[in-house]
């Protein structure tokens, strides 16, 4: 199941990296401060894409969490290129 989640969010990268540029940006609905992105795909089939900026965050799950799972080891990671992501 991460295999297919971790696909499908590298092919809405790779989308939104070739079409950077297109569609509608600024939508609406989304939360202040959040910067999208409208594809239109076919006639009625849109998608919506949230910026991802570059900057760095923590990934993980803390050692004292609940229910933490042993592969949910916190860890710093970096995005160098902000992206977009579906």
């Amino acid at each position: 199941m991460r295999t297919l989640i971790a696909a499908i969010a590298v092919g809405t990268i790779l989308l939104a990296s070739a079409v950077a540029g297109c569609g509608k940006a600024g939508d609406k609905s989304a939360p202040q401060g959040v910067r999208t992105l409208t594809l239109k795909l076919a006639e009625g089939i849109e998608m919506k894409l949230a910026l991802i900026p570059a900057g760095k965050f923590k990934m993980g799950s803390p050692e004292t969490e609940k229910d933490r799972e042993d592969d949910e080891t916190q860890h710093e990671v970096t995005i160098t290129k902000p992206f977009y992501m579906g």
